[in-house]
């Protein structure tokens, strides 16, 4: 949006931290602290779900698939850990995450942090949208729906879950640049995309030089 640099490479920098420090690949499992090379506590719905928000931002700055890739990646195990299939939304810990749990939380607000279901379920639409899965986009219209009433009650309650339902509601609009990456004329597209704001939205670039 700004054009500056730093911010996108600090961007890159903080995603190659995470996928290095604290993501085990041949599990799929986030954690949530790392220091001094020691990695400990599993990561709970919201972390999933912020670092896949996280990397589709970041897709859609550097259009670096790898971390589409990871995104889709995140999203498959977060599915198979927090969603709740029968009703749907999602729980904030997995079934056997931790065996002094009571009961597994579901949060239906959107306080200082949006809830996991929140921001999950507008991941889902994002990426149903640049992998054309529809399995991905009834995920997320199962968890409105989970959702609906609280919804129509208290609305301000959770203003990101309107925000995705919202872009549900709303013709899908893709925008495909084609071009090579930096490339002056790609840029300047990319410039006037970016100089709008359109709310409702996943952009792609296409050129055989894409990352």
């Amino acid at each position: 949006m700004l054009g500056d640099k730093a911010y996108l490479d600090s961007a890159q920098k903080a995603a190659r931290f995470l996928k290095g420090k604290l993501y085990d690949e041949k599990t799929r499992t986030l954690y949530r602290r790392w220091r001094e090379g020691d990695r400990k506590d599993l990561g709970i719905a919201d972390d999933y779900e912020f670092v896949v928000q996280g990397l589709m931002d970041l897709y859609e700055s550097d259009f670096n698939k790898e971390w589409l890739v990871w995104a889709l990646e995140l999203t498959e195990e977060a599915k198979k850990r927090f969603y709740d299939s029968a009703k749907g939304g999602f729980f904030m810990t997995a079934p056997d995450q931790d065996k002094n749990l009571l009961l597994r939380v579901k949060e239906d607000s959107d306080n200082v942090e949006p809830s996991a279901s929140s921001v999950a379920a507008l991941n889902l639409l994002r990426l149903s949208q640049h992998t054309d899965r529809k399995d991905l986009e009834d995920i997320a219209q199962k968890t409105l729906q989970c959702y609906g009433t609280h919804l129509r009650e208290s609305p301000r309650a959770l203003p990101q879950m309107l925000v995705a339902l919202d872009f549900a509601l709303t013709e899908p609009r893709q925008v495909v640049i084609a071009g090579k990456p930096g490339a002056p004329d790609t840029e300047a597209m990319l410039k006037v995309l970016r100089g709008h704001f359109i709310p409702v939205v996943t952009i792609a670039l296409a050129g055989e030089d894409s990352p």
